[in-house]
């Protein structure tokens, strides 16, 4: 349904350009080409074109950096997403990505953004939409419920928390190697 979707709004948004040619980049650090495949034929799928940049496992911040500000300047990019060790989303990382390119959601401003409530202002994690969208498709009325987030960190966690409050959940989140986890 979300691919289906997507391409119904690029077909649109290419109706009236013909010359638009939407451009992901994904600079990726790290040895993990399944997600890289997965990511490619999702991507293919949708319609939108594909520019991979591979980075050695061990690389820098300002390698990472590097690439970030060489695609932030490229107009023929429009999103860019990281698949970068969890070690390596540094805040000199995160918010060296222009927010406007940030598929992900992950800067200080579109976190920020929806943090204050300008949801519709900014990039929105699209793992945080999916698990409220998945929960709203199955039935499940998020008014007044309390909800463990497990597992989720950083802006992730956040965007989880912040999305569930809005629809009037009580959050709390917990580590998997929480020993009370259980309990």
């Amino acid at each position: 349904e979300v691919i289906q979707n997507s391409k119904e709004v690029l077909s649109l948004l290419q109706e009236k350009n013909s010359a638009f040619k939407p451009v992901l980049a994904i600079i990726q650090a790290g040895d993990d080409n399944l997600m890289q495949e997965i990511n490619q034929n999702l991507a293919e799928e949708a319609g939108l074109n594909i520019t991979h940049i591979c980075l050695p496992p061990d690389s820098r911040e300002d390698e990472i950096i590097d690439e970030i500000l060489k695609i932030n300047e490229d107009t023929r990019v429009h999103g860019l997403a990281l698949q970068i060790s969890e070690n390596s989303f540094t805040n000199k990382v995160l918010n060296a990505l222009k927010p406007e390119k940030d598929v992900d959601g992950l800067t200080d401003v579109n976190l920020g953004k929806l943090v204050r409530g300008d949801a519709h202002e900014c990039f929105v994690s699209p793992v945080a939409r999916a698990v409220i969208e998945i929960l709203e498709k199955s039935g499940v009325n998020l008014d007044g419920k309390k909800i463990l987030v497990i597992g989720a960190h950083g802006s992730l966690e956040a965007a989880l928390q912040c999305l569930f409050q809005r629809k009037g959940s009580m959050t709390m989140s917990s580590q998997w190697t929480t020993p009370q986890l259980q309990s």
